[in-house]
């Protein structure tokens, strides 16, 4: 004679499958509300997600994925090497500023691997993340380089790429 113990192989499974679908949806749903729907855990390799990269145009770059919007300007123009310039990265998620973000700037030129700089960038209030930068000389003849931004928060991180040309 065998015993049953009285639970049931699976009993209750289904209730359990049904919450946590129910709450990977809702944290999705959060994250796409959020305007970060092309979200990367922080805990990656530190390199930004780039979903689009554009050409910076006198100066000023916007990327615009989803609900989110990032704006980088380079000042003063032309961008030189080894002058001091300033770097603004405006940071919005549906049309509102972003005020609880860490953001840094990644600068390079992708013809010579070796020239990597990252710098910090300090938020200034209303979205918009500041920081002054120089590019390293590396070479004599004109260049073009790439700016990537990254924008951490608590739940995630997404980046932008900008294209823009350095002048000697």
């Amino acid at each position: 004679m065998t015993q049953s113990s009285g639970c049931r192989t699976g009993a209750g499974r289904g209730w359990w499958t049904l919450a946590l679908a129910f709450c990977l949806c809702a944290g999705l749903a959060a994250l796409a509300l959020a305007g970060l729907d092309r979200v990367q855990a922080s805990a990656d390799s530190g390199r930004p997600v780039i979903r689009q990269t554009v050409s910076l145009d006198r100066g000023v770059g916007v990327v615009r994925a989803g609900q989110v919007s990032m704006t980088l300007a380079l000042m003063p123009l032309p961008v030189r090497l080894m002058q001091d310039h300033r770097a603004v990265v405006t940071v919005l998620v549906a049309g509102r500023p972003v005020r609880d973000a860490s953001v840094t700037l990644r600068l390079r030129m992708p013809s010579q691997p070796t020239i990597d700089l990252t710098v910090a960038m300090q938020a200034m209030g209303e979205g918009r993340y500041a920081s002054q930068v120089v590019l390293p000389l590396c070479t004599r003849e004109p260049s073009q380089w790439l700016a990537e931004v990254r924008v951490d928060r608590t739940y995630g991180a997404t980046g932008a790429g900008f294209r823009f040309d350095v002048t000697p």
